[in-house]
């Protein structure tokens, strides 16, 4: 009985192995298509990561040189205090000096 037994799992081992044998025959342009795909769907994703990754750095570049050249610094700010003081300086004198003429008009 023990080899009968032994006998009846491996037949029916070579039967699953011929009925899946046959199944793939069947079915391996399928495989191979859903194979291709999967893979496709794989090699997109990598892709749009890898350019979604760029567009981040080059996003952040962008970022970085804003910040460093349109928005003002303090010594663009200091620049800027100390050439109002220098227009408010000029204008004064200008007065003083329309002043000056007037006075000398009369």
């Amino acid at each position: 009985m023990n080899v009968n037994t032994k006998r009846a799992v491996s037949n029916d081992g070579e039967r699953r192995f011929q009925l899946f044998g046959g199944w793939l025959k069947v079915n391996a342009h399928t495989v191979v298509v859903v194979g291709v795909l999967v893979g496709g769907w794989i090699a997109n994703f990598a892709t749009l990561s890898a350019r979604m990754t760029d567009v981040e750095r080059v996003e952040g570049r962008l970022e970085q040189r804003f910040d460093r050249d349109v928005v003002p610094r303090q010594e663009q700010e200091v620049r800027d205090r100390m050439l109002d003081q220098r227009l408010e300086q000029m204008q004064r004198s200008l007065d003083a000096i329309q002043q000056e003429l007037r006075r000398q008009s009369r």
